[in-house]
């Protein structure tokens, strides 16, 4: 039985020259009799009956360079980062791939522009104009430690004061400056609203100002005179009154001033009379 069977399968596979057995994914050929060699009869039915193994599939290769595909935009648009961009209004390509605009600007022709109006873009960062860091541009800063500040977009000094010698100076008061830089009110004037004036008295015999609290001429009023000076003794107008002012080595007595170092009518301090036998050196009564 089985060497028929073995005979049938031989002649079955020399009619066709090939055998070919389907299996679960493949096929697989089987060569004829007259090229393949069974050692018994059972190799032979093995062969002809065993299952055909199954081909396996590998994962397909990819070729990294098929994956770089290559972009390409538009004249209106940039590639950034792989993507077409618009750099006229992309705030992070603003104008040119990486530009990123402050979080306050807005993308506009390929500009960054701050918003609100009012502000401008200073060092990447959106700033008001009009102060005294960026009065009438990015870094256009006042001097405040001289009285300058930002007025309608220029650095300036406060109305009515003017720049002189490096500050702002109100020349309606300032004595050195008034009215004007440079014009300086004479002894006994002031500086009022612009113009000296005569701040101390009046006019007294042809003098236009007088201070009658200091002028030992004019003290107290127009003709009182203090007198003349003497040794040891200077006369002066304290305000308004005439006084005695001694020089050294003379001290004031009473209303007058002496001596008292050498006498000859006090020793030493008012009222200290010598003797008649003495004499006055150096503040002290000795003998002569």
């Amino acid at each position: 039985m089985r060497r028929s069977i073995l005979l049938l399968i031989v002649f079955l596979l020399g009619c066709s020259g090939t055998g070919r057995f389907t299996g679960q994914d493949a096929d697989v050929e089987i060569d004829s009799p007259a090229d393949q060699v069974f050692d018994s009869e059972e190799d032979a039915i093995d062969e002809a009956t065993t299952d055909p193994p199954v081909e396996s599939h590998p994962d397909p290769i990819i070729d990294p360079a098929a994956e770089d595909i290559e972009v390409e935009c538009d004249e209106r648009h940039l590639l950034c980062d792989g993507v077409c961009i618009d750099p006229m209004t992309d705030e992070l390509h603003c104008g040119e791939c990486d530009h990123v605009c402050p979080m306050e600007a807005l993308c506009e022709w390929g500009e960054c522009v701050c918003q609100p109006e009012g502000t401008i873009l200073c060092e990447d960062d959106c700033v008001d104009l009009g102060t005294d860091e960026n009065c009438s541009g990015c870094g256009d800063a006042c001097d405040t430690t001289v009285g300058e500040s930002c007025r309608d977009g220029a650095c300036s000094c406060p109305e009515g004061w003017l720049m002189c010698d490096g500050e702002c100076t109100n020349v309606s008061l300032h004595d050195d400056h008034c009215g004007s830089c440079g014009n300086s009110c004479a002894n006994w004037w002031g500086c009022i609203d612009g113009t000296c004036e005569c701040i101390v008295g009046g006019s007294c015999s042809g003098f236009p100002c007088v201070d009658l609290m200091t002028n030992p001429n004019f003290c107290g009023s127009c003709g009182n005179r203090c007198g003349h000076d003497t040794t040891g003794t200077r006369l002066k107008c304290n305000g308004g009154v005439c006084s005695t002012v001694c020089t050294t080595p003379y001290t004031l007595c009473a209303s007058n001033c002496f001596n008292l170092q050498d006498g000859p009518v006090f020793c030493g301090t008012c009222f200290n009379y010598c003797d008649g036998d003495e004499h006055c050196v150096s503040g002290t009564c000795v003998p002569k």
